[in-house]
């Protein structure tokens, strides 16, 4: 849930907008919980299954790790000017 609060932190200011297409430009926190719940639920019971392979795991840790990483940097870029 890093990636929600670096999202939402970076969205108080009026010059950055969510990246995600499926998502609003300006999400609200309540929002972007729903659709971590929706798009990440169905991905967890096919874990839970035995379902992914230990390169598809690694594949999407890296992946949600770019994300909390470029969140971090803009909500770092914005701390003084918004």
């Amino acid at each position: 849930m890093l990636d929600v609060w670096t999202t939402n932190r970076a969205l108080k200011c009026d010059r950055v907008y969510e990246a995600n297409p499926l998502l609003p430009k300006k999400p609200d926190l309540d929002h972007l919980i729903l659709h971590k719940l929706v798009f990440l639920a169905p991905s967890y019971r096919v874990w839970l299954d035995g379902g992914w392979h230990k390169e598809e795991i690694e594949f999407a840790n890296w992946l949600m790790s770019l994300v909390i990483v470029n969140n971090g940097a803009i909500v770092y870029d914005i701390r003084e000017n918004c």
